[in-house]
């Protein structure tokens, strides 16, 4: 790794940069009074102008030539790249789309605090370019809203947390053994009354396309299954014992689980995937159930387990049909390849996946599962490690020859032990080191080297 200005503020940001150029000159920020911005990034110039009002500098908008800040498309850029360029004259900003200059401005907010930490009188921006686009194209978080009820409120306040650290999927598990969060007309509401109403989807869908978040719904099945099962005994392998899986061998099971889907992707228009769950699945219903033997011989299968990747590969079927794109948690089944797999055990089932062509996310329990707690003082559930933000920034790794399809990484918040006012406390103290994981280059991350940028952004007061 090359040797890098500490001091300079183009060498303070997280995620770390793909390519920082310092020149040695500084710009101050008295020069700077106007910004010229395209008809078509209108909105967005707005966000920076606010950005600078925030630390008391006003800049006006203005169509003028001459503006010190300029903002402005590049399509030769990455999709999802940026770069800014500071002389001692001017700021130019660039992106290679919305998404990219939305991403410029978050890198900007972290300049300002730098610059401006000394009092308006004393603020100056060091000149040099920054030139960035992501490793990943998949950064998500995972929020379990079945276990614990999160408000419409707090969700806006995670996806604007996610998408300033430029992540850009929120993974939404909405069904679960505790709850069933929909608005359904097919399932009831529940007693507690805690569900999502149409509107609050449409207003949720509508902040993350504005923070350039696509959302990833979750029905979770065969398995975790509970609560509907409560609901529809008749779909359960023993309807006086519903249990917790789903009956593989019942047929109005299956058109019952493809209403839901179909209900689900009603609900979400714009998300091109949905995740069908499919882990954790106990077998010991299915193998004591005379429908599920039926099916299991029918099928001229041998094992249980054979029959439940036949009835995901069903599930992932329907999803195609309807035209999107379906994603399981990993097991140890084998799935088409064009459904996308969630590993969560570890690291070797990016080993195990590779060879059947599926693109994969890492979300490695013991590197990324949030409701671990981050030091030894949190509560936690008997079984779980300790995982503090460096286990975060550490996280395993597949080998280079496999990064062809690794799509991405995910950060996961099971809620079990987690209420709402919990979330953003388990989530913001290990943001920082998942995001450098998600966007930044593997060969750019250097633990000390984010410590001191971390600490540099905490000690101006910089919160995204």
């Amino acid at each position: 790794m090359t040797q890098i200005e500490t001091g300079n503020i183009l060498n303070g940001l997280i995620p770390r940069p793909a390519r920082v150029i310092p020149t040695g000159y500084r710009l101050s920020v008295d020069s700077l009074n106007s910004i010229r911005v395209p008809s078509e990034l209108q909105h967005l110039g707005n966000k920076l102008v606010k950005s600078f009002q925030y630390f008391g500098k006003v800049i006006r908008i203005t169509a003028s030539e001459d503006a010190t800040v300029t903002l402005d498309l590049d399509r030769t850029l990455a999709a999802e790249g940026w770069k800014i360029e500071i002389s001692q004259e001017a700021i130019h900003i660039y992106g290679g789309s919305h998404a990219g200059i939305f991403y410029a401005f978050s890198a900007m907010r972290q300049i300002l605090a730098l610059g401006f930490a000394r009092g308006n009188s004393l603020a100056f921006f060091d000149c040099g370019t920054i030139e960035d686009n992501p490793r990943f194209e998949w950064r998500g978080l995972l929020l379990d809203s079945a276990r614990h009820f999160q408000s419409k409120e707090k969700l806006k306040e995670v996806i604007r947390l996610i998408a300033d650290w430029r992540l850009n999927v929120f993974h939404w598990h909405l069904s679960d053994a505790q709850g069933f969060r929909l608005p359904s007309d097919i399932v009831p509401a529940p007693e507690d009354g805690l569900c999502y109403t149409r509107k609050d989807l449409k207003e949720i869908a509508a902040l993350a396309a504005e923070h350039f978040v696509r959302i990833v719904p979750e029905l979770d099945m065969p398995g975790h299954s509970n609560y509907l099962l409560r609901r529809f005994p008749q779909y359960a392998c023993d309807p006086l014992h519903p249990g917790a899986e789903f009956c593989l061998g019942n047929t109005g099971a299956r058109f019952f689980i493809k209403s839901l889907l179909s209900e689900m992707m009603e609900f979400f228009p714009d998300s091109p995937i949905i995740h069908l769950g499919g882990d954790e699945a106990g077998t010991a219903n299915w193998e004591n159930c005379p429908k599920c033997r039926a099916a299991l011989q029918q099928a001229g299968l041998s094992r249980m387990r054979e029959l439940e990747n036949q009835f995901m590969n069903e599930m992932s079927r329907h999803v195609i049909t309807c035209g999107r794109r379906p994603m399981v948690w990993c097991t140890d089944s084998v799935h088409p390849a064009d459904t996308i797999v969630q590993a969560w055990q570890s690291v070797n089932e990016i080993y195990r996946n590779y060879p059947h062509g599926n693109q994969m996310v890492n979300s490695v329990h013991y590197c990324y599962y949030f409701d671990y707690p981050a030091n030894s003082s949190e509560p936690r559930l008997a079984w779980m490690p300790e995982l503090s933000d460096e286990n975060v920034y550490q996280a395993s790794e597949p080998l280079a020859e496999m990064s062809d399809r690794l799509f991405g990484v995910e950060a996961c918040l099971w809620t079990e032990i987690v209420p709402e006012w919990r979330v953003l406390p388990k989530i913001i103290s290990r943001l920082p080191a998942f995001a450098e994981n998600a966007w930044s280059r593997i060969e750019h991350k250097n633990w000390h080297d984010f410590q001191r940028r971390k600490m540099q952004l905490e000690a101006v007061g910089y919160t995204a």
